[in-house]
Order: structure tokens, then C-alpha cells, then sequence
């Protein structure tokens, strides 16, 4: 500190000039005049502290005004949106499936994917507080009883419960809907998948992601019967080649190898009959008609592998209970975790891939495509369904989560959108790249149950029509006409669950 002088002046403190800022220790190099602070100044100032401070500020804001500019994005409001789904066991692996496509929702969409589970229980206050499902046959009817209690802007629904919420009423015509969205083109969804959303002439659920049925292949097998391993497709020819081969020369002592196994669902009657021009199930899905002569020689196919040709071993007559859910039960997917597989000595196995139902059922299994003979179709079934109910609380809301869910479950679910195609690859679905080209493939060629066709209907099929054929014990003409009777009384009932 230098001395005091006449003036009573306090020597040599140095402040800023206009647009300059000095810290202790800067040199100035402007050649500014010097100003100095009275000392009376300089305590009101707190010993210069609250200058300096107030310099830093000072050239921020100078900075600032000086630019670049950038422009500050500012956080959106964030919307909650409630997606209704039934709560039971079975659903919640689809709750799951929602939840992963929400995560890739854009944060400037402002929406929050809540999941919200329909309470399903029915019986006494005792059975209610226990949470016991009801019966399988008025599920549907259940949830669309319940659903429309609760204040939510989507509904998921699948093959089993839209005919239910449909018929109920409970939902919007999304024809209606979104022919003004810009984002929405029915040209966009693969192959016939929308018929699967159709009831009684409307539109009312949209798919959101689906299953294909493929074969699993075991390698091993392959490899020591020394049989080529099919690229995207092989005919039913081929096929039946490489399973005789399969049964020959496999690992297993001679008797002990099969080529394929064939069950009631799978390879399924519906990918043969179709491929072979059948209509198999009416457009209303009211009526199955067996004699068409596609369905036919799909049915002879499917019994000569077991029969004549012997490649496959006689399937089991078992199948789930009724309280089993019916896309598990009638299509016979195990997709409890531990129970997926192939059967014992069995070098190729059918299955359906998609959505929750992607893990490799062993490790040395892969993807294989289904054969074809005529038009190129396989069988595929919605998962996951998404729908607009009658009392949304904000219309807008709803039909901007629609967008944002679908264009989220390009990249990341088996969605039958063209988007999809280009998105997705096999290392979003746990495959190898080739097994996840033969899925987008199969998912190209995809054919689809219409919207009205009751599921609960399936197991009458099985039981009175296919088990007898592969079984051998009847001709499949003559099973259709036994079956016939059979299935009208099952489509009826679950009609009127």
C-alpha cells in the first residue's frame, strides 16, 4: 500500500474503463487511462471484492452480447400417456415389449409411455383381492368390460381380445382416425397385416409387432448328415429331400434321427393351404371351410412326413389346458423362459419368432425359413395391437402416442411396416445377421388370421382335423367333413363368450 497524499486519496488502485475487465495480476495492454478510488469509494465497494465480481459479470453478459448466438431449445412439456394392458401373467411379457419401443420415443415429443394394468379379477371379494384371472373363454369380454373404467389414451390388445373390445364397442374406427394424420399410410404395412385389425368392417387396432413362423434348425445335424443348409427359401421337394437325409445320416444311431418335427401347430396347415391358394377362413373369420384343394394337399404334405415318408416322428396328442392363453395354446409356443426347444432328435423344429418369442431355444439352433411351393406366404399373428378407446381424455394425445410408438417400433420391434425393413436387423432381435435377413424375408411374405376369427376356435382344429391326419387314421377329406361341425360350435361359442 503506498502512502496517503494531500488529497486524501488512497495510492494506485487500478479499475476498469469502459468494456475492460482487470483480475488481480493482468497487465493492462490497452493503454487505458488510469483511474483511481477515493477511499471512501473503495470501503463502500468492500474492499473491491464486490467489483471484481461484478466485473465478471459485467463481461459474461458483454461476451454474450458480442455472439454467436445460440439458440436455447426449451424443454418440452412432458405428457403422460396411459396405455391400458390386461393384467396378467401372459401381458405383462408385452407390457415389457411396449416399455422398450417407449425408450426410443424422441424427448422433443414430450411424452411419457405410462403402463396402466386393467384389473381382471372376477368371483367374490375374496377372489378379487386375490387377483385370480378369470376363465380364459371371457377374458376378452372381461377386459372390455373393465377397460373402458379407467382414464387411458391407448388400449393393447392382440388377436385374442380385439374381437371382444370390438364388439363391445370400446374403441375408435381408426379408418376414421387417421385418414387426416399425415404420418399414417396403409401402403406402409406389409402384406395384409392390417386385416388382422379388422372387426365387422372397421378398422380398430393397429399391429404394432408380430410373430412369423420359421423352423429351427439344429447345426450339428446338418453338419453330420453333410446336408447344404438353405438360404431364404427351399420347396416343399427340397425340404423333404434334406429331412430323408436328416433321418440317414444324423448324429444319433440309426433309427434315433428325425428330420423334423411336425405338431398341430406347426409346420402350420394355415402357411401350406395358403401358399397352395386356399382361402382356409372366411374375410369375417366366421366360417373355416377344410375341402378346398389347397388345404387339402397341404394336410396330405404335412401327413406324409409322418406317414409315407417317415421323416418325422408321430406327434404328441397333448396340448395346453384351457386355462393356457390362446396364441400360446393354438399355435403351441412355450414362451415360459426355460421351456423353449427342439424336440429330442429332431434336426428342424417349427416355431414362431417375434416379439418376446426370439430366444434361441439352444445354442446350436438357427433360424431357418419355412418351405414354399406356389405363392410365397407363411403365417404371422399380431403380438401387440394398439388402440384408440371411445373415452380418451385428450383425442390429440392419443393419436400423437399412436405415431410416436410406431415409429419407435421400427427399430427395435419385428413391426410388418416398411420402415422396418430398412431399420431393423438381426442384432436387434438377438439373432445372427443371416438369421435376422431370413426373419425380415419371412416377415415380407407374411399372411394374417382376420381381425374376427376367434382363437378359442384353434384347439377344435387340432383335435378334429389335423392330429387325425398326421396320425394317419383318417384321409384329410374326410377329416374335414368330421371336423367341420366341431369347429362352427367352437367359432360360435367364442363368439358369444
Amino acid at each position: 500500500m503506498t502512502p496517503h497524499d494531500d488529497s486524501g486519496t488512497m495510492g494506485a488502485m487500478e479499475v476498469p474503463s469502459a468494456g475492460r475487465c482487470l483480475t488481480p495480476g493482468s497487465a493492462r495492454t490497452d493503454g487505458a487511462r488510469r483511474s483511481t478510488l477515493s477511499r471512501r469509494t473503495l470501503m463502500a465497494l468492500a474492499g473491491g471484492a464486490t467489483a471484481l465480481a461484478a466485473c465478471d459479470t459485467v463481461a459474461t453478459v458483454r461476451d454474450a452480447a458480442r455472439g454467436p448466438f445460440v439458440a436455447v431449445t426449451p424443454t418440452p412439456d412432458v405428457h403422460r400417456v396411459r396405455v391400458a394392458f390386461p393384467r396378467m401373467e401372459y401381458y405383462n411379457l408385452l407390457r415389457t415389449r411396449v416399455l422398450a419401443a417407449a425408450k426410443k420415443i424422441p424427448a422433443d415429443r414430450g411424452l411419457q409411455i405410462d403402463m396402466v394394468p386393467i384389473g381382471m379379477a372376477v368371483g367374490t371379494p375374496e377372489e378379487q383381492v386375490a387377483d385370480l384371472p378369470p376363465p380364459m373363454p371371457v377374458v376378452g369380454t372381461t377386459y372390455a368390460r373393465r377397460a373402458p373404467t379407467y382414464d387411458v389414451d391407448l388400449i393393447v390388445a392382440d388377436p385374442f381380445t380385439l374381437p371382444a373390445l370390438a364388439t363391445a364397442g370400446v374403441l375408435y374406427d381408426l379408418n376414421t382416425l387417421l385418414e387426416t394424420q399425415r404420418w399414417y399410410d396403409p401402403a406402409d404395412f406389409l402384406t395384409d397385416s392390417l386385416r388382422s385389425g379388422y372387426v365387422n368392417g372397421k378398422l380398430q387396432a393397429l399391429p404394432l409387432e408380430v410373430a412369423v413362423e420359421v423352423l429351427w434348425r439344429r447345426d450339428p445335424h446338418f453338419a453330420a448328415a453333410d446336408v447344404k443348409v438353405p438360404g431364404h427359401g427351399w420347396t416343399w421337394d427340397q425340404f423333404l429331400d434334406a429331412t430323408k437325409a436328416l433321418r440317414e445320416r444324423g448324429p444319433h444311431p440309426r433309427g434315433q434321427n428325425w428330420g423334423v418335427a411336425v405338431n398341430a401347430a406347426t409346420p402350420s396347415l394355415w402357411s401350406l393351404a395358403w401358399q397352395q391358394g386356399a382361402t382356409v377362413v372366411s374375410p369375417d373369420g366366421g366360417r373355416v371351410d377344410l375341402t378346398e384343394g389347397g388345404t387339402q394337399r397341404a394336410a396330405t404334405f404335412l401327413a406324409d412326413l409322418v406317414q409315407a415318408s417317415k421323416v418325422a416322428p408321430p406327434p404328441t396328442q397333448d396340448l395346453p389346458g384351457e386355462d393356457a392363453h390362446p396364441i400360446p395354446r393354438g399355435f403351441l409356443i412355450e414362451w415360459r423362459r426355460g421351456r423353449r426347444g427342439i424336440p429330442t432328435g429332431a434336426a428342424l423344429g417349427g416355431d414362431f419368432v417375434g416379439g418376446p418369442f426370439t430366444s434361441r431355444p439352444e445354442r446350436d439352433a438357427s433360424v431357418t425359413a419355412l418351405p414354399v411351393t406356389g405363392d410365397p406366404r407363411v403365417l404371422a399373428m399380431p403380438l401387440i395391437m394398439l388402440a384408440i378407446p371411445r373415452n380418451t381424455p385428450d383425442l390429440r394425445r392419443s393419436l400423437r402416442a399412436l405415431q410416436a410408438l410406431f415409429e419407435a417400433a421400427s427399430e427395435t420391434m419385428l413391426s410388418p411396416r416398411r420402415q422396418t425393413l430398412d431399420l431393423l436387423r438381426g442384432v436387434e432381435l438377438a439373432l445372427k445377421p443371416d438369421e435376422g435377413e431370413v426373419l425380415l424375408a419371412s416377415l415380407r411374405r407374411a399372411a394374417y388370421l382376420p381381425g374376427g376369427f376367434p382363437l378359442l376356435a384353434l384347439p377344435a382344429l387340432h383335435t378334429g382335423f389335423i392330429l387325425p391326419v398326421l396320425s394317419g387314421t383318417v384321409s384329410p377329406l374326410r377329416a374335414a367333413q368330421d371336423a367341420r361341425l366341431g369347429i362352427e360350435t367352437a367359432i360360435r361359442a367364442a363368439r358369444t363368450a
